[in-house]
């Protein structure tokens, strides 16, 4: 079993002075610590390196501009895995860090090496202690986040459950800081309208993203058969060994059953999407339920600039995502040759490239 816990700046430090809360590194230690002699292989998704980087900086407060984040980010993330070190080796357990950009995921190569690193070090028993490139990343190749970051993790290591560490015990119906008549979602089996409207209602402070990033990034990882539970970070031991043991410690989100292989992960979610195809019912029900490649036939409109072999995303008529693919034509042949058969679009092109515009082995469904 595989388990991704992701933890926020909110949750694991001090929002006076930027370090790490010593409580919470202890119990994320212990609770990692119960994980590996359960024989569980854990990953830890981490903020905090650009908190940690202001006091020798000189900063009071974060910075707005990319150039000094950056270099914020290059004196914490050091100082950060001193920190997780010095307690993880308390229990005996080896620590190595990662640090990822969207850039890694894109490139199907780094893709695989990223992968076939976590491997190595999860069956040597190491601990990968992940956090976005911060010094490297510019805001094209960011994940913006580590709520997505943590799903993106999950999806890299086929994980079987991920946990995010919040302020909160859960998503609430409302702010529940605020409203004592508010209600703890206990399980989410549909992601809809009604569970993001909760998002804005519940509160995280501090951080990045919030609790719709957290709700994003549960759709992301459940869509691909990881199990997901958002929780406390206040006791974050009780809240990791309770999800781990399927207590009632948060909100879960159930996954979908199926389980996607490598590469179709990869396409679903590491790739950057750079249009849209929208699909009828016909061609819809064709590629989801008869796995079949998806035809120009199908196609009744096209959106955006691409070209062949690029990334686009699989929409249906009513504006519901289906999938995401590669493309063997670019977007100005599609335009031309949408809802075409076969010969007709040898005719209008003058050849036949390729029958497919999307072939079954490049189309990840949803």
């Amino acid at each position: 079993m595989k388990v991704v816990v992701k933890i926020g700046t909110a949750s694991l430090t001090n929002e006076e002075t930027g370090f790490p809360k010593p409580e919470i590194l202890g119990e994320i230690s212990e609770a990692f610590s119960y994980m590996i002699k359960k024989d569980i292989k854990p990953v830890l998704v981490t903020s905090g390196a650009i908190g940690l980087g202001l006091k020798p900086l000189g900063f009071k407060k974060r910075p707005k501009t990319i150039t000094l984040k950056q270099a914020a980010a290059a004196v914490g993330q050091g100082l950060l895995m001193h920190i997780y070190s010095q307690f993880f080796s308390l229990l005996d357990i080896k620590i190595a860090q990662i640090l990822l950009t969207r850039e890694d995921i894109i490139n199907r190569e780094r893709y695989i090496n990223a992968q076939r690193t976590f491997e190595t070090l999860l069956q040597k028993g190491i601990v990968p202690i992940v956090n976005e490139n911060d010094v490297v990343a510019v805001e094209e190749i960011k994940f913006g986040d580590n709520d997505t970051l943590s799903a993106i993790v999950s999806t890299i290591i086929d994980a079987d459950m991920l946990i995010i560490l919040t302020t909160t015990d859960g998503v609430y119906t409302k702010d529940p800081t605020t409203h004592k008549d508010a209600k703890r979602i206990k399980v989410v089996k549909e992601f809809t309208d009604e569970i993001f409207s909760y998002a804005a209602k519940t509160k995280t402070s501090l951080g990045v993203g919030g609790m719709e990033t957290k709700i994003k990034a549960a759709k992301i990882a459940t869509s691909v058969g990881v199990k997901v539970i958002i929780g406390s970070g206040k006791n974050p031991y009780k809240t990791i060994v309770g999800a781990i043991e399927g207590e009632d410690v948060g909100t879960l989100f159930l996954p979908k059953k199926k389980h996607l292989d490598s590469r179709k992960r990869w396409i679903l979610y590491g790739l950057t999407p750079k249009g849209e195809i929208i699909i009828d019912e016909g061609a819809k029900e064709a590629i989801k339920d008869r796995g079949k490649s998806l035809l120009a036939a199908g196609i009744v409109d096209v959106k955006g600039n691409f070209m062949a072999g690029e990334t686009v995303k699989v929409i249906d008529r009513k504006g519901n995502f289906i999938g995401q693919g590669i493309v063997k034509y670019s977007s100005e042949v599609l335009k031309n040759i949408k809802g075409k058969k076969t010969k007709e679009i040898e005719r209008i092109l003058g050849f036949l490239p390729f029958e497919e515009v999307i072939h079954r082995d490049d189309l990840s469904i949803i």
